[in-house]
């Protein structure tokens, strides 16, 4: 029998959720028990895991990362080179990574200050997908062994970034690491790799487990890579780790997948490690406000609009392999993890900014509208006190409160940086004066071509994007989309200037209210076809297709 014949059912196997062909089960767990040698030591082997302090912190900097593949994992570390010019990100107490994001995260907690930024952006130009999906060696290992394609590609993370290190590798210094993941097992909540889950859910050390591991865990996208299985050690009575693996029940199992299915910001990780370190979560009086301490919150997104705009001619948008196995999964996730997004935006005082994009070849046209978008603002989560052994425990929770209960807020300070800003930044162009406009008006169209190279770079763990767009100019443009939202968004990094005046975390703002003289870079794109280039003006679809000149 022909053996392309079976070529449809292997590249099925390939895309679905589990090794369907495997020998035998997949019994392929990432984490042990304790052993009663290690019982003294656990609580500072990974220090850089642990969200408990011994003492409350004075003040909190959170950086959240998001998810978003290869584009998220560049413009995550473009941005955290950006503002490590000012120390804020060896300076922040946590950094809680989502997919992408993460990728970015782990290799700066592995480094710290020693981060040589040239190496890794040159780094993450890999095709991490190529090297894990499409090797035919690996599809014979998985068919015939636990291996998984969340494991291969945790495999390419070490070689490629993280050298097999663990948690326990992590300098002491610097913030604490939080990679988000996704609990197939518990309703789909949101699972963050510290000392305090390992322990308190898992029953069992994190030292040992690699960050490759927590990073690939946070980047299973569902369908295309498998969930990513923990042990639950559990004791028949209570926990005792003397014990060791004696008196266990019966095992049992959490599979966890990609973060951004919870909360694809990072930033909810952030609000309760917040609360932790600020406050404590039990308190003898709750106090109507919780904003005695400055909290910084800033959140990297990069997050895509929806490129709708080239399906809305076509009457079929499957591709011949999409017979197979249509990628529109991909736009179904993107869907949900957009509406988690604008909920988690509007409780940080952000509404979902929209603007009208240039539809028109002419990138610059003066005619067209911006609406300015908010990207920083005092906000105040949520938080619910629950009576406690005669005190109250509080956590981040927006339930409306039972008797007995009390309601306070915890307030702070954001800054959204987001590749879906760069246009608005042109209002800073506009002077009202004709003469000028008029001067400025390739700056303006920069500005917008700059918005669509980035936010049309795909949602994939490799650099691809736009027809004739090379992973150089993808990369440029995400790198470019970090420095003109943070240095020459002097509006936003002002605001934060003041704010870190106020609360007495800087003695003066010489350094962060520096001004910088950049060109805005031009990139060599135009609309895609004749037929999308008014495809904008019913306002739904904001992101029309371009692509780069050859």
């Amino acid at each position: 029998m022909n053996p392309r014949l079976f070529a449809p059912f292997i590249v099925v196997a390939l895309l679905s959720g589990c090794t369907v062909l495997a020998l035998r089960p997949n019994s392929g767990v990432e984490n042990r028990t304790f052993t009663v040698q290690e019982t003294p030591r656990l609580r500072i082997d990974a220090p850089k895991a642990r969200i408990q302090q011994p003492m409350p912190n004075d003040h909190f900097i959170g950086i959240a990362l998001s998810g978003g593949g290869s584009r998220a994992a560049n413009f995550s570390a473009a941005s955290l080179e950006q503002l490590e010019q000012f120390g804020l990100v060896s300076g922040a107490s946590a950094i809680s990574g989502v997919s992408g994001g993460a990728i970015a995260g782990g290799y700066y907690a592995l480094h710290g200050k020693q981060t040589d930024w040239p190496l890794l952006r040159s780094k993450l130009k890999t095709d991490f997908f190529g090297q894990t999906i499409l090797k035919p060696a690996n599809l014979t290992t998985m068919l015939l062994t636990n291996k998984t394609r969340t494991s291969f590609l945790s495999d390419v993370f070490d070689d490629v970034l993280y050298d097999k290190k663990t948690y326990q590798d992590l300098p002491h210094d610097g913030p604490i690491f939080l990679a988000n993941a996704t609990d197939a097992t518990d309703g789909g909540k949101r699972v963050v790799f510290s000392y305090e889950y390992f322990y308190g859910t898992l029953h069992s050390p994190i030292q040992d487990i690699r960050l490759a591991t927590a990073v690939a865990t946070s980047a299973a996208f569902p369908g295309v890579f498998d969930s990513v299985t923990f042990e639950r050690f559990r004791p028949k009575n209570t926990f005792v780790p003397e014990l060791g693996s004696e008196s266990r029940e019966s095992p049992s199992y959490v599979h966890l997948f990609d973060g951004g299915a919870a909360d694809n910001l990072g930033v909810e990780t952030l609000w309760d490690v917040a609360l932790t370190q600020l406050y404590g979560n039990d308190m003898a009086v709750v106090p109507p406000r919780l904003n005695s301490k400055p909290f910084i919150l800033i959140s990297i997104d990069a997050n895509a609009p929806n490129s709708s705009a080239v399906f809305e001619k076509m009457s079929d948008e499957r591709q011949p392999l999409d017979r197979i196995f249509n990628k529109n999964i991909y736009d179904a996730v993107d869907a949900l993890f957009s509406r988690q997004r604008k909920e988690n935006l509007v409780k940080m005082g952000f509404g979902q900014a929209r603007f009208d994009t240039i539809t028109h070849e002419n990138f610059g046209d003066l005619s067209q509208k911006f609406v300015k978008g908010k990207r920083t603002s005092a906000f105040a989560i949520p938080v619910l006190c629950r009576p406690h052994l005669g005190q109250f425990r509080c956590e981040v929770d927006a339930a409306d409160p039972l008797p007995g209960q009390i309601r306070t807020w915890l307030e702070g300070f954001a800054w959204h940086i987001s590749i879906d800003q760069i246009a608005s930044l042109a209002l800073r162009l506009s002077s009202g004066d004709a003469q000028v406009d008029s001067a400025r008006k390739e700056e303006r169209a920069a500005l917008v071509k700059l918005q669509r190279l980035a936010t049309q770079t795909k949602t994939h763990l490799k650099l691809t994007g736009p027809e004739n767009c090379s992973p150089d100019v993808l990369q440029s443009a995400l790198y470019s989309a970090a420095r003109v939202l943070i240095l020459d968004d002097e509006e936003s990094r002002f605001a934060l200037c003041d704010y870190m005046l106020a609360g007495k975390l800087i003695n003066d703002d010489t350094v962060c209210k520096q001004r910088y003289v950049h060109a805005v870079p031009r990139f060599a794109i135009e609309s895609e076809d004749l037929q999308y280039r008014n495809l904008s003006s019913d306002g739904n679809s904001v992101n029309v297709p371009i692509r780069c000149k050859k």
